[in-house]
């Protein structure tokens, strides 16, 4: 039965009792129609009501149907989120839980009791909450689904990871009813996608790493090749077979093969050598190096070059494990070392025959000499843009004294000689500043000791891939015995002029000194017959000065000097000296002296003695070069572009071949039959170290002029 059931039969018993009031009830007319009305208003009502109660007793039949359905869809839907996975909840604005399903109790490992009517919040970590909050504060009716990912702790109190699905539920008012969420733990899959992460920001690293160790093996080999190029050493790369892997340009031009022709071929098929084999198999087989000096060889192909001599290293490259993955060999001509050595030891006999004093010094410097070409190793150095060394080699420290670890950092510069630094004798600030690529220079360094070192220092910049300075390298060779022989060679040269003017001097002497007897002579008479003396007193004197100027020029001549004692000099006066010392020379051998000198000549600074050496040996050649007599001219005139003076030295003798010209500076060369050849090789190096140039013009049968320039 429903609702509407027992409303109906109540109203169709009143519906009979009215209708028997009507009938049985006796009314006037009056009356009756004053009843009628309400009743008629009455009735129509109970028949409207009637009708509403047979609609709303149908609309109960179908709710009632409609709960039944609903009742077992609740019961099927139950069914489902209890056999689901997935964990399902439902809870209040306030974070409430008012139902979790079976997988929600199992992963907290709590009895639904436990959970249902307590706070979500207390499930999810305090770090957490804040994010979840605002999540769930941004749904809306319009936008009711979010999806998020947040920390929860577990009754052991270990965390994980869910993803969530939150639906916000709102009534017909728009107004926030409850949350309904499904869930599941995602903390393997986030753990997984942390691993890939972290496994990619490695790979980059590794990527990032791989490509810094290539930019550094670029570098480094773009160093290497660099320094290769620009050394004088020969220099090639071998694999344990000794065949060719690398050279560089000095090895391949040496050899007579390209690079080509050389990669890849064996060592000992072009250069059979079965000693130096011996040596190869030697460093390969024990890892020990060779080091080898002024080794003798002969191009089988190219016997036009004699015997040539060799320093040569043999270097072994090996691996982690100590086997020899390829040699390093180094190969420096000395060839000229060698043969000018040699020359010299035979210089040195004759020098020893010609200058007794000075044979044991000239002995210990030939030795020094000797030792220093066979002992010196070119120094390489790396310099950055400060000018800051960098990398140094075992040859450099070795010049300079000072251990690799103390070098690195220090301004090459720094260990230039003060004199040297003031004089503006290094470029290589230049060279960083890029307005130069390339330099080469003398100078003198400071060793650790205090000690200074002259070196011929050449320096080269490398650029970057943009073209500005990168570095630069520079190559250092100690040249220091190498200037004090030439000090001994300069000073025996002095005394070789001076033997050649020793007669014509002795003359120039004796010629005064007799005129200074007769004048004393005639003094003692006249002063003896009580007469003036003070006449031939005066004649006396200006003889005596005479004599003391001809003893002052040859006493410079065996003055040892230093090229830095220089000393303000006049060039006019320095030749007039020069003249005087060589007149009686000059007379006896026929040649007539012209000497033109030009006023208001620029001011020098010279070593006065050296250029008197130059002055002379150029005259005495003059007067060589006419055995039949002649004339010599010697002027002077100023330059202006550069300011400086030109002193020419025109003879009218027999002339030079033009084959022999571009010879006539070389050490050790002559034509004269009793020369050595190192008197013109020396005035050049003097001329030079002051900073000017000796040329020389010669014509067969007519006679040759040298001009030496002078910067003011």
């Amino acid at each position: 039965m429903t609702i509407g059931e027992p409303l109906g039969r109540k109203i169709e018993a009143a519906r009979e009792h009215l209708e028997a009031l009507r009938q049985l009830a006796a009314l006037s007319n009056e009356q009756q129609a004053r009843v009628a009305e309400p009743l008629e208003a009455l009735s129509a009502s109970l028949e409207g009501m009637y009708a509403a109660v047979e609609e709303l007793r149908q609309q109960n039949e179908e709710l009632v149907a409609s709960r039944r359905a609903v009742e077992v869809e609740h019961q099927r839907y139950r069914a489902v989120v209890e056999d689901q996975t997935d964990l399902i909840c439902r809870f209040l604005p306030d974070g409430t839980l008012t139902f979790v399903n079976e997988a929600y109790c199992r992963y907290f490992g709590r009895k639904r009791e436990g959970l249902i009517g307590r706070s979500l919040m207390s499930l999810i970590p305090e770090g957490d909450q804040g994010y979840f909050k605002r999540q769930l504060a941004s749904l809306s009716p319009e936008n009711p689904v979010v999806t998020h990912e947040h920390h929860v702790i577990l009754p052991s109190g270990e965390l994980r990871w869910q993803r969530w699905s939150n639906r916000a539920v709102f009534d017909v008012q728009d107004r926030l009813v409850e949350f309904q969420s499904v869930g599941r733990d995602v903390t393997e899959r986030k753990r997984a996608r942390e691993e890939r992460e972290r496994m990619l920001v490695q790979s980059q690293q590794d990527r990032q790493s791989m490509q810094d160790l290539a930019e550094i093996l670029e570098r480094e080999r773009h160093t290497l090749q660099t320094i290769m190029e620009n050394t004088h050493a020969h220099l090639a790369y071998l694999d344990p077979d000794f065949n060719f892997v690398r050279v560089n340009s000095p090895y391949a031009q040496g050899s007579g093969y390209s690079k080509g022709e050389l990669i890849g071929r064996n060592h000992f098929d072009l250069f059979p050598h079965a000693e130096n084999q011996a040596i190869f198999e030697r460093v390969r087989d024990t890892g020990e190096p060779a080091v080898v000096h002024a080794k003798p060889f002969v191009y089988p192909d190219r016997p036009e070059l004699g015997i040539t001599y060799w320093d040569w290293t043999l270097m072994p490259v090996v691996d982690r494990d100590g086997q020899v993955q390829g040699l390093v060999l180094s190969l420096l001509d000395v060839t000229e070392r060698e043969r000018a050595e040699q020359k010299l030891e035979g210089y040195a006999i004759e020098l020893e025959q010609r200058v007794a004093e000075r044979t044991a010094e000239l002995q210990a410097s030939e030795t020094r000499f000797r030792t220093l070409f066979q002992e010196a190793a070119i120094g390489i150095a790396l310099v950055d843009r400060e000018i800051r060394l960098v990398e140094t080699n075992p040859a450099l420290q070795e010049i300079l004294g000072y251990s690799g670890e103390e070098l690195s950092g220090m301004v090459f510069t720094g260990l230039c000689h003060p004199d040297d630094a003031s004089a503006g004798c290094d470029p290589c600030e230049e060279l960083m500043a890029g307005e130069i690529d390339y330099y080469r220079t003398k100078k003198r360094y400071v060793r650790k000791d205090g000690r200074p070192v002259w070196a011929n220092v050449t320096g080269s910049l490398v650029r970057d891939a943009g073209g500005e300075p990168q570095f630069a390298i520079c190559m250092v060779e100690d040249i220091t015995e190498q200037k004090r022989t030439q000090e001994v060679l300069l000073q025996a040269e002095k005394l070789t002029i001076a033997g050649k003017l020793a007669a014509s001097l002795a003359h120039e002497i004796n010629n005064p000194l007799q005129s200074i007897i007769g004048c004393l002579g005639l003094a003692e008479e006249t002063l003896a017959e009580g007469g003036d003396v003070g006449r031939y007193l005066q004649v006396a004197l200006g003889e005596l000065r005479r004599v003391a100027r001809i003893v002052a020029g040859l006493r410079n001549l065996h003055r040892p000097s230093k090229l830095e004692e220089r000393e303000p000099a006049d060039v006019n006066a320095l030749l007039k000296q020069v003249l005087t010392l060589s007149r009686k020379n000059c007379e006896e051998r026929g040649v007539e002296v012209v000497w033109t000198e030009s006023p208001g000549l620029p001011s020098f600074t010279l070593v006065l003695d050296r250029m008197q050496q130059v002055f002379l040996n150029l005259v005495l050649n003059a007067v060589d070069a006419m055995p039949d007599g002649g004339r010599l001219q010697v002027s002077t005139s100023r330059t202006d572009q550069p300011d400086g003076v030109r002193i020419s030295f025109t003879d009218s003798g027999v002339g030079i071949a033009p084959d022999v010209l571009p010879r006539i500076f070389d050490v050790f060369y002559s034509t004269k039959p009793d020369g050595l050849g190192l008197g013109l090789s020396i005035s050049r190096d003097i001329v030079e170290g002051h900073g000017g140039r000796i040329e020389a013009d010669s014509f067969l049968g007519e006679g040759t002029t040298f001009t030496v320039w002078l910067p003011a």
